[in-house]
C-alpha cells in the first residue's frame, strides 16, 4: 500500500487517488519514517468521505485511531465527522513558565510531586471536583468565563489562582476567548452529565501528563513569544516550564460515543460508510448542529479542566516556593472549528493536530522521557496544504498492549529498558503497567517530527524543553 505514496516534496507525499477516494490525501512525513499500514488505510477511507474541501492531510505523528488516524486534518462544507475530532474532545496542552531556575525547583521536587499527585487525581475514572447539573451547564456553555458568574465554594478556592488574562488570546490560538459560543447543553446526554459531574480538575490516564522541566535551548523568539522574551528566554538561566496535557475526560468521551453511534448507523443504512468508525452528519440534518453544540460543551469543559489543574499547580508553587507560574498558551488538538480559506468558510476537523498560523505558538510534546518543543507557525509555501496545521506530539509507534504485554505475557518494553530511558527524571505513574505503556520507545523520534514540520514550512522551532519531573496517569 505504501506504493501509493507519490513524492511531491522531500517531506510531503501524495496518496494516489484510488477509485473509492473522493479527494487526494497528503502525507507530511520524514523520508526515513515509515507510515503504519493501518493508519494509511484509515487515511484512504477518510478521503472516501463525501463533501470534503480540496483534500485531506496527515501530520508527521500519524498513527492508527478510531475511524480516521490520529494526526489527520480534514475540512468540509456540508458534513461533520465526529471520528475526525475523536473521543477526547479538546484534548490539549497548557504551557506555563516560572521565573525560577530548575535547580531551585528540584530542591523541592519531592514535595511538589507528592502534592500535585495528591491534589490532581491521575488515571482512568478518577474523580475530583463534584458539581451539580446547573453548575456543569454553566461550565459547558461559558467555559472559563464561568468564573465570572460562579459563587460556588470550590471555584472561589481557585479563582485567585486563575489569571484574568486566561480569558484572552492566551487560551488557544484559534479562539478570541476561552469559550466556544456554539455550546448547547441540551444536546448533552444524561450519561455524559453523570460522568462529567465529578471529573473537573482530573488528569486522566493514557498519554495525559503533567511535566515540569526547563528551557534547554532558545532558537527563535518572535510572534506570540515576544511578550516574555526578556524575562524567560535566556537558556543559561535554565528557567522552569510546566506543561499539562489533558482533555474532556469521560464527559467528552461519552459525547463522542453518543454521536459516533448514530452517525455510523445512519450512513450504514445508506451504504456510504467507508469504515465502521467513519460515520458523519449532513449539514441539512438536525444531528449536525446537535453534535457541534455538544462538542463545544465538551471543549469548554476541557478548557476549564486544564485551567483548574493549572490553578491548583499555581497554588502549590506559590505555597511551596513563593513564585507564581505564568500562563503562556492553552492549545487544543482534537476539535472542529469554522475557519476561512480565501473566500470559503469550512469546518476544519483536527484530530491530533494543532493550528499553526503565522507567528502563533504550537506546543509539540515528546514522550515522558524525551524533550518537547515550542514552535511558531510559519505559513510558508506548503503550509496551506495542511490547512495551517502542525503535528501535536511525537506519535506512537508501538501499541500499549504490544509495549506492556497482555494475558500474563511480557511486552516488548522491559522494566530495565524503561528505567534506563528515564534516567535523570523523577516520575510518578498510576501503575507499573501504565509506565511501560507510555515508555519513550513507544513513540516516534520527536526530533524527526520537528525537522519534518520545519522542512515542510509549517512551523519552526522556538524553544526546546527538557523534562525533569513527570506525572502520568
Amino acid at each position: 500500500m505504501t506504493s501509493l505514496l507519490e513524492k511531491i516534496h522531500d517531506y510531503i507525499f501524495r496518496v494516489k487517488r484510488t477509485s473509492s477516494m473522493k479527494v487526494d490525501a497528503y502525507v507530511v512525513k520524514h523520508p526515513t519514517m515509515s507510515i503504519e499500514l493501518d493508519a494509511l488505510k484509515q487515511l484512504i477511507d477518510t478521503a472516501s468521505l463525501p463533501h470534503i474541501f480540496k483534500h485531506i492531510v496527515s501530520t508527521p505523528d500519524i498513527h492508527k485511531g478510531f475511524g480516521c488516524p490520529i494526526g489527520t486534518v480534514i475540512a468540509s462544507k456540508q458534513i461533520v465527522v465526529p471520528a475526525a475530532v475523536g473521543y477526547d474532545i479538546n484534548c490539549g496542552v497548557r504551557l506555563m513558565l516560572l521565573p525560577l531556575p530548575i535547580k531551585e525547583v528540584e530542591k523541592r521536587s519531592e514535595t511538589l510531586l507528592s502534592r500535585i499527585w495528591r491534589e490532581i487525581p491521575a488515571g482512568e475514572g478518577e474523580e475530583n471536583i463534584q458539581v451539580d447539573e446547573f453548575t456543569l451547564k454553566e461550565v459547558c456553555e461559558k467555559g472559563l468565563r464561568f468564573s465570572s458568574y460562579s459563587s460556588t465554594s470550590w471555584f472561589k478556592k481557585y479563582t485567585s489562582f486563575i489569571e484574568p488574562e486566561e480569558l484572552d488570546w492566551r487560551v488557544d490560538a484559534d479562539e478570541s476567548s476561552s469559550t466556544l459560543s456554539a455550546a448547547d447543553f441540551k444536546r448533552v446526554s444524561y450519561r455524559a452529565i453523570e460522568r462529567g459531574s465529578s471529573q473537573l480538575a482530573t488528569l486522566g490516564g493514557g498519554n495525559h501528563f503533567i511535566e515540569i522541566g526547563y528551557i534547554k535551548e532558545v532558537f527563535n523568539i518572535s510572534g506570540d513569544l515576544k511578550r516574555w522574551a526578556s524575562e524567560f528566554f535566556t537558556p543559561e538561566k535554565e528557567l522552569t516550564y510546566i506543561m499539562i496535557h489533558s482533555g474532556s475526560r469521560g464527559f467528552g468521551h461519552q459525547i463522542g460515543d453518543d454521536y459516533m453511534k448514530p452517525a455510523k448507523s445512519m450512513r450504514k443504512r445508506e451504504g456510504i460508510l467507508p469504515n465502521q468508525g467513519l460515520g458523519f452528519f449532513y449539514k441539512s440534518e438536525d444531528w449536525y448542529e446537535a453534535y457541534l453544540g455538544a462538542m463545544a460543551c465538551a471543549a469548554n469543559f476541557a478548557y476549564v479542566n486544564r485551567a483548574l489543574m493549572g490553578a491548583i499547580i499555581r497554588k502549590i508553587f506559590v505555597e511551596t516556593l513563593g513564585v507564581e507560574p505564568i500562563l503562556v498558551r492553552d492549545i487544543s488538538h482534537n476539535i472542529a472549528r469554522f475557519e476561512k480559506f480565501g473566500k470559503q468558510t469550512v469546518l476544519v476537523h483536527r484530530k491530533g493536530a494543532v493550528s499553526a498560523r503565522k507567528g502563533k505558538i504550537v506546543l509539540l510534546p515528546g514522550s515522558m522521557g524525551t524533550n518537547s518543543f515550542v514552535l511558531l507557525g510559519e505559513e510558508e509555501k506548503h503550509a496551506s496544504l495542511t490547512f495551517f496545521s502542525s503535528a501535536h506530539g511525537a506519535g506512537r509507534v508501538m501499541g500499549r498492549r504490544e509495549a506492556a504485554g497482555k494475558r500474563g505475557r511480557p511486552g516488548k518494553v522491559s522494566w530495565e529498558e524503561f528505567e534506563k530511558s528515564m534516567e535523570g527524571i523523577k516520575w510518578k505513574t498510576k501503575s507499573k503497567r501504565s509506565a511501560l505503556e507510555e515508555a519513550p520507545m513507544c513513540y516516534k523520534d520527536v526530533n524527526l517530527v520537528v525537522e519534518t514540520t520545519e522542512k515542510a514550512g509549517i512551523a519552526s522551532r522556538a524553544l526546546e524543553l527538557k523534562p525533569k519531573l513527570v506525572i502520568k496517569g
